[in-house]
Order: C-alpha cells, then sequence, then structure tokens
C-alpha cells in the first residue's frame, strides 16, 4: 500500500471516529435535557426557556415578535422566514453563485462594456506612464543639475528657453568700468 492510499485510509477513520464522537455528544445532551423532566425548548425570539407545559395562550405571547408570523401545528412551533433569511439561503446556492457570474460575464463581454472597459485601461496605461516619465524626469534633473542652474540661480538663467545661452548678467570683459 502506498503512502497516499495509507494517509486516505487513516484520515477516513479519523473522519468516523470524530463522527461517532459528535453522534454520541448529542445523544448524551438529548438524554440531559429530558432528564430534567417536562420537555423544555428555548425561544427563538428570547433565549427563554419555554415550559410545554403552560397554556397555549401563554407559550405564543412569549414567542411572537410582531414582525414574524408564527404558527403551531401539531405541537411544533413554525415561524415564516424573514426576508433577508430566505434571500441568505438562496444566494447560498452554487446555482445562484453561477447564474450570477454568467450574467455578469456577459454583460463585461458586450461590445459596448468591452469598449468602455478598453478605453478604461488605456486611459489608465497612459496615466500611468506619463507618471513614470515625469518621475524619471525628475530624478534625473536631481541627479544631474544643469551647468547654468548650479551657477547662477537668476529668473534670466532658470526663465531661459532650451538651447538658449542665458543673457550675460555682468558686463563684458573688454570694457573697464572707471
Amino acid at each position: 500500500m502506498s503512502s497516499e492510499q495509507l494517509l486516505l485510509v487513516m484520515t477516513a477513520a479519523l473522519a468516523v471516529i470524530a463522527l461517532v464522537a459528535a453522534f454520541i455528544a448529542v445523544r448524551a445532551a438529548r438524554r440531559a435535557g429530558s432528564a430534567n423532566g417536562a420537555p423544555v425548548d428555548e425561544s427563538p425570539s428570547t433565549g427563554a426557556p419555554l415550559d410545554f407545559k403552560a397554556p397555549l395562550a401563554l407559550r405564543t405571547s412569549i414567542i411572537d415578535p410582531p414582525d414574524q408570523v408564527v404558527a403551531i401545528v401539531e405541537g411544533r412551533v413554525i415561524v415564516a422566514p424573514t426576508p433577508r433569511q430566505i434571500v441568505d439561503a438562496t444566494m447560498n446556492r452554487p446555482l445562484v453563485r453561477v447564474s450570477v457570474l454568467s450574467h455578469g460575464l456577459a454583460h463585461a463581454l458586450r461590445p459596448e462594456s468591452r469598449d468602455k472597459i478598453m478605453g478604461l485601461m488605456r486611459r489608465e496605461f497612459q496615466s500611468r506612464r506619463r507618471q513614470r516619465k515625469r518621475a524619471a524626469r525628475q530624478a534625473a534633473r536631481i541627479e544631474h543639475p544643469t551647468p547654468t542652474r548650479s551657477i547662477d540661480q537668476s529668473p534670466a538663467v532658470t526663465e531661459a528657453w532650451l538651447g538658449e545661452l542665458p543673457a550675460p548678467t555682468h558686463a563684458p570683459t573688454g570694457q573697464v568700468e572707471s
């Protein structure tokens, strides 16, 4: 027997033991509850124990919340589910989930949705590219400052067009001031 088969058998045996232990625990809990005498159940609305020997009017007044419909049929309390419980139960079914997923995919794959999605992706890609280029230019400016900016910070030098020489800020060397 291979190690995988041995592991499978041991896992199955452990699952059976856990199932038997849970079954025994439930039976013991039921026996302990019935050993107290009268059958006692908990009210779904208050959590307070109900005594089935009490008059019917008293029992329904304890259980009956104003937003739920309660009926007693053959000694059993039947409470109509709330709309929230119905939605939760419905949405947890696998076929409903697959149906919702397929509807969403069908909507996403329609031509108008595809065009919209492609446009959004293109805009996002272009804006990210602009951000990267802007960050690269800023890093290059910080790393390698231009010689004119590092020497002279006057407005004539810093506001000059690219490729132009800055205007002279001092007198030519050939003339002597007197």
